[in-house]
């Protein structure tokens, strides 16, 4: 059975709330306390349960990325500029490859959307498959774009979810 912040709390002699402030990093902790939560989450290996403070905050801290392929340099170089950007503001990023089959598309984008994906960036081979399918995002929105692939234009686009309107860049 997984260790909980009630266990941290018991041992540490402290509340649920400060060991709370202490793994959310909050200032009103004093130091001694701080240093005595930690040690105790060290010692009983305690880990945050992320699904129950995605159940909290209704914020899972997942962006979905889903490109054609990894076989192009130009998809990789964008999903570590994407793993970068999210690691600096708290987010995962999730990574898909559809190799161009709308099905696949499909079937991705649906199981971003049922983890609960704050957000998707797309490379929609299949722009009028995904394109419904992103209205379902409610919190962050879902960006497509669509650039070169072997010798056909494809052009930028983004879904701002909180206008619901689909926009081309």
């Amino acid at each position: 059975m997984p260790v909980t912040m009630r266990d941290v709390a018991l041992q540490a002699g402290v509340s649920i709330k400060t060991v709370s402030r202490v793994v959310n990093h909050q200032p009103e902790i004093s130091d001694v306390t701080r240093q005595r939560v930690l040690a105790v989450i060290d010692s009983l290996g305690y880990r945050p349960n992320f699904l129950a403070r995605a159940l909290v905050t209704q914020r899972t801290q997942i962006i979905g990325l889903v490109v054609v392929t990894l076989d192009n340099p130009y998809f990789t170089d964008i999903a570590r500029g994407v793993q970068a950007a999210g690691r600096e503001h708290a987010y995962q990023t999730f990574l898909a490859t559809s190799d161009e089959d709308p099905h696949e598309e499909q079937h991705i984008l649906e199981s971003l959307v049922a983890y609960g994906a704050d957000g998707l960036i797309v490379y929609a081979a299949h722009l009028g498959v995904l394109c419904g399918q992103c209205f379902q995002i409610r919190k962050q929105g879902c960006c497509l774009w669509r650039g070169w692939t072997g010798r056909r234009l494809r052009r930028l686009y983004c879904l701002f979810q909180s206008r619901g309107q689909c926009l081309e860049l």
